[in-house]
C-alpha cells in the first residue's frame, strides 16, 4: 500500500456505495454505524465512474446558477483542467482543456462556459464535450500573453466576457462571441439588450452605465446621495465613493449598487434610486460604519456582505423588500469574497480567502440564505494517497492540518464507505492520520496511528490511547489481529488497548531505526529507508525476527500472502515465495515515453495484489496491472493518460485514485472486456549498423482505436530486462502505425505497447503486442 505523497488536494467526502466486506476478511470490517447509501458520482469518461472522494485539487473558479454548481481546479502541466459539477441530473466529475486555468459560467447544467484565455468553450452535455469560438479582436499576437478573464451569464443564450483588452458578448449560446466595447469592466446583463457596469470616474471612484442596445452605446446613470434613507431621487450623475461596489440585478429587474456604508436601489433601470443606510448596530465601538463589499441575491432575497476595519471578522446581513434584517445582524460569516452567487434553490457558493490576494486556490465555501455558516466544498491541502494498511484503502479528507474524515474500501475499491476519523484527542492541536487498520471480530473495529505517536482503538472508544511516544512511531501494520508498530527506536507490539506498548527485544531490532512495515497474516516485514535498506522479517505475528534483504532502493513492499511478499525498486518488481526470505526479480516496467502515462501530480510507487498473482503497481513509468504475478505486466488506462496516486485491480474492476484531484475513479469489469489485436511485422531487409547494431522498419495496426493514438516500440531482450524505447508511432484513422528503429546487438527483437485509451465515448483496454524477431 501507498503512503500519502503530498499535500495536493482536499478530497471532498460524499455519500458512497455501501462497504463490502469479503468472505476472507471473516466478520472485520471498518466503518460504522453502516448505511446504504446513493450510486456513484458519474464521470464525463465512458466506463468510469466515481465511488468515493471527488476532489478538484487546487480550485481556480467557481460558478452556479440554476440549481447548478460548477468547480475547476489547477491543473499542473496544463492541457486540461478539472472540474466538478452538481445539478438536477446528479454530480459529475471530468476534465475541460485549455491552456489556461478556465473562468467558469453557468446557465443551468446544460449551458457551461470555460474561458481560456481569449477562446470561450461551451459545453451543452453537461461537461462531456466542448465547442470553442474565439474573441475576435482579443488576440494580438500568436506570442502575446493570455488575457485574465471574467464572464456574466444571464441565460441559455446571452452571456458577456470581459478582458483586459475589451468586452464581447453572446447571444447564441456561445457559438459565435460579438466585440462590445474596448472597456475592462464586464457588464451585469438584465435582460438580453440591457446591462449595467462600473467603470473608472472621471475625478474618483467610479462610475455606473447602462447599455439599452447589447452594448453598442453606453449612458453614464445618476448616482444620487440624499440626506434621507429610502428617499428617491433624480439627482445629476455624481461618481461613486472609493472602495468595493458590489453590483446585482436580481431577477425581477431591481439594480443594486453597494456604496459605503448603504445599499443603492433602483427599480426602474437606474433612472432614480433609493438609499437604504446599514443599521447603525453595525457601526464599530468608535461609531465607525462598516463597508458593503458583497452582494448575492435569490429571487427578492439578498444576503449582504460587510467588513470593518483590519482585524475584525466580515459578517452578512439579509436584505429583502428595501429593508435590512438586522435581527439576523450577528450572522456569522459574510458571503465568500471572491466569485459569490447564488445556486438558485436557497444556498450561495464562492471563493474565500485574503481579499489582497485573487481567488487562485481559494477554498470553495458554500452556505444558505438562511444559515449562519458556510462549509467547505472543495480546497488545496489535503494529501494523496492511502494511509491504510493491511488491505485496507483508507483516504483522509482535513480540514486544515487536522483529518476530519475517512474514506475506506476492504475490497481493492470495489465499494468504499465513509466514517469519522479516530478520536479527536489522538488528532488533536492539527495531528495527521499516519495510518489505519483493521482488527478482527466486530465490523466496527480498527486502530489508527496518528502523527503525535498515539495509538487509537474504535472498537473501544472510551478506552485510553496508548502513548507510543518513546517508539517514535512511523508505521502501523496488523498481523493475526495484533497491531505491529515501528518507529525510530525499534518494533513494539501493542495486543490490546489496556495491555500498553511491548517493545521487541530482539537484538537484531532494538536500536534499529525503521519507516516502514507491511502485513498479512502472520508475515511481516519492516524495514527503514535509503538505498540500501535495514529488513527484518516475521513469520509468527511480530513475536521473532530475522534478518532478510530486500532489493537495493525499495519504493514500495506488499505482503500479498504469507508466502508471497512483493518488493517494488524503481521500475522493478521482485518477488519472494517464502515469506520475504530471498526475492528474484520479476519484470522491468518500461519507460514508454509519450506513449506512456504523464506525472500530472506527486504519485509516489505503490503496490497492492488482491491475491497472489494479481494485482497493481505504480513505478515512474506509471501505472501496470499483473495477473501471473510479474511474469508481465499490461499498462492501466487512465483518463487523461495521468499517472494514479493509487491503483487497485479486483474481480476486473479497476480502481484509480487521481494524484491532482484526490478523486477516486473505477471502471468496473474493465479487465474482463477483450483486448485490441495489435500486430507487428517487419517491412524490408533490416540494415546493418555497427557493433551488431540494426536499423528496421516495422508496421502494425491497432483495432478499436481512432487516429493519433501513439504505440510505444521497445528493444526486447528478456522478461526481466529492461526494454529501452526505441520510438513512438501513431495510429491514423484505420489504426496502421509506421515506424524505422534502431536495435543494438543485445536487443533480439521489436515490442509494441499500448497503453489503452479512455475518452468520453469509449474506454479500450491496454495491449502489449508479440516480440517480433530481428534476425
Amino acid at each position: 500500500m501507498t503512503r500519502p505523497s503530498h499535500p495536493a488536494v482536499l478530497a471532498v467526502p460524499v455519500a458512497i456505495a455501501a462497504l463490502a466486506v469479503p468472505a476472507s476478511a471473516g466478520a472485520t470490517g471498518f466503518l460504522y454505524p453502516p448505511y446504504v447509501p446513493p450510486s456513484a458520482i458519474g464521470t464525463i469518461w465512458a466506463g468510469w465512474d466515481a465511488p468515493a472522494t471527488v476532489g478538484v485539487g487546487r480550485p481556480t473558479s467557481v460558478a452556479a446558477g440554476d440549481r447548478t454548481i460548477m468547480i475547476a481546479g489547477e491543473a499542473p502541466s496544463g492541457g486540461a483542467y478539472p472540474f466538478r459539477l452538481e445539478g438536477p441530473s446528479g454530480r459529475r466529475i471530468g476534465r475541460v482543456r485549455g491552456d489556461t486555468p478556465p473562468v467558469l459560467g453557468v446557465a443551468g447544467e446544460r449551458r457551461l462556459y470555460a474561458t481560456d484565455g481569449c477562446t470561450v468553450r461551451t459545453s451543452t452535455d453537461r461537461g462531456t464535450t466542448w465547442s470553442a469560438a474565439g474573441l475576435p479582436g482579443c488576440a494580438t499576437s500568436p506570442a502575446s500573453t493570455p488575457p485574465a478573464t471574467r464572464i456574466a451569464v444571464l441565460d441559455e443564450r446571452v452571456a458577456w466576457v470581459a478582458t483586459d483588452r475589451g468586452t464581447w458578448r453572446t447571444t447564441d449560446g456561445g457559438a459565435t462571441w460579438g466585440p462590445s466595447s474596448s472597456s475592462p469592466a464586464l457588464p451585469v446583463p438584465a435582460s438580453a439588450d440591457v446591462a449595467y457596469r462600473l467603470t473608472p470616474g472621471i475625478r474618483t471612484g467610479v462610475a455606473l452605465e447602462r447599455t439599452t442596445d447589447g452594448g453598442a452605446t453606453w449612458t453614464p446613470l445618476p448616482t444620487p446621495f440624499p440626506d434621507a434613507a429610502g428617499t428617491p431621487s433624480n439627482g445629476s450623475s455624481i461618481e461613486l465613493i472609493d472602495g468595493p461596489h458590489p453590483l446585482v440585478v436580481r431577477a425581477d429587474g431591481t439594480l443594486l449598487v453597494g456604496n459605503g456604508d448603504r445599499l443603492l436601489q433602483s427599480q426602474d433601470g437606474g433612472n432614480t434610486f433609493a438609499q437604504h443606510l446599514l443599521p447603525r448596530s453595525l457601526d464599530e465601538s468608535d461609531g465607525v460604519p462598516p463597508t458593503i463589499d458583497q452582494l448575492v441575491c435569490d429571487g427578492p432575497r439578498c444576503i449582504v456582505g460587510i467588513t470593518g476595519r483590519a482585524g475584525v471578522p466580515r459578517r452578512g446581513i439579509p436584505y429583502a423588500d428595501g429593508a435590512f434584517d438586522d435581527r439576523d445582524f450577528n450572522r456569522s460569516d459574510g458571503p465568500p469574497r471572491f466569485l459569490a452567487a447564488a445556486v438558485g434553490d436557497g444556498r450561495i457558493v464562492g471563493q474565500d480567502g485574503d481579499p489582497r490576494t485573487d481567488a487562485v486556490g481559494a477554498p470553495v465555501l458554500e452556505g444558505s440564505f438562511v444559515g449562519t455558516g458556510y462549509g467547505v466544498l472543495a480546497r488545496e491541502g489535503d494529501v494523496t494517497g492511502s494511509v491504510g494498511s493491511s488491505g485496507v484503502l483508507a483516504l483522509p479528507t482535513s480540514t486544515g492540518a487536522t483529518t476530519t474524515a475517512v474514506t475506506a474500501s476492504t475490497d481493492h475499491g470495489l465499494a468504499w464507505d465513509e466514517k469519522p476519523p479516530p478520536s479527536s484527542e489522538t488528532l488533536d492541536f492539527g495531528a495527521t492520520l499516519r495510518r489505519i487498520a483493521l482488527l478482527p471480530g466486530d465490523f466496527r473495529a480498527s486502530v489508527a496511528l496518528s502523527s503525535r505517536n498515539r495509538l487509537s482503538w474504535s472498537q473501544d472508544p472510551s478506552a485510553e490511547e496508548t502513548d507510543l511516544g518513546r517508539l517514535g512511531a512511523q508505521d502501523l501494520a496488523v498481523s493475526r489481529g495484533v497491531p505491529v508498530v515501528v518507529g525510530a527506536r525499534g518494533i513494539a507490539r501493542v495486543a490490546s488497548p489496556t495491555s500498553g506498548m511491548a517493545p521487541v527485544t530482539s537484538r537484531i531490532v532494538r536500536g534499529r531505526s525503521f519507516e516502514h512495515v507491511e502485513a498479512r497474516g502472520r508475515t511481516v516485514v519492516a524495514w527503514s529507508g535509503g538505498r540500501r535498506p535495514y529488513a527484518v522479517r516475521s513469520t509468527d505475528g511480530g513475536t521473532t525476527w530475522a534478518r532478510t534483504t530486500l532489493p537495493t532502493g525499495v519504493d514500495a513492499v506488499e505482503v500479498a500472502t504469507e508466502r508471497v511478499v512483493y518488493a517494488l525498486a524503481g521500475r522493478t518488481l521482485h518477488r519472494s515465495v517464502d515469506g520475504g526470505r530471498r526475492f528474484t526479480r520479476r519484470v522491468v516496467t518500461p519507460a514508454l515515453g509519450d506513449a506512456g502515462q504523464r506525472f500530472d501530480g506527486d504519485a509516489a510507487p505503490q503496490l497492492a495484489f488482491s491475491s497472489a498473482d494479481r494485482g497493481a503497481l505504480v513505478t515512474p513509468s506509471g501505472a501496470f496491472v499483473t495477473a501471473d504475478g510479474g511474469g508481465g505486466v499490461s499498462p492501466i488506462p487512465t483518463p487523461g493518460a495521468v499517472v494514479p496516486s493509487i491503483a487497485e485491480v479486483a474481480r476486473g474492476t479497476v480502481t484509480i485514485q487521481d494524484a491532482i484531484t484526490g478523486a477516486v475513479l473505477r471502471s468496473p469489469g474493465l479487465l474482463d472486456r477483450p483486448t485490441p489485436s495489435l500486430a507487428l511485422r517487419v517491412v524490408g531487409r533490416p540494415r546493418a549498423g555497427a557493433r551488431g547494431a540494426r536499423t528496421v522498419t516495422v508496421s502494425g495496426r491497432l483495432s478499436g482505436v481512432g487516429a493519433g493514438e501513439p504505440v510505444a516500440l521497445v528493444g526486447h531482450r528478456s522478461r526481466a530486462a529492461d526494454r529501452p524505447l526505441l520510438g513512438v508511432a501513431r495510429t491514423d484513422a484505420s489504426g496502421r502505425f509506421r515506424a524505422r528503429v534502431r536495435l543494438s546487438a543485445a536487443q533480439g527483437g521489436v515490442q509494441a505497447w499500448f497503453r489503452g485509451s479512455v475518452t468520453t465515448d469509449r474506454t479500450v483496454r491496454s495491449k502489449v503486442g508479440a516480440v517480433l524477431r530481428v534476425r
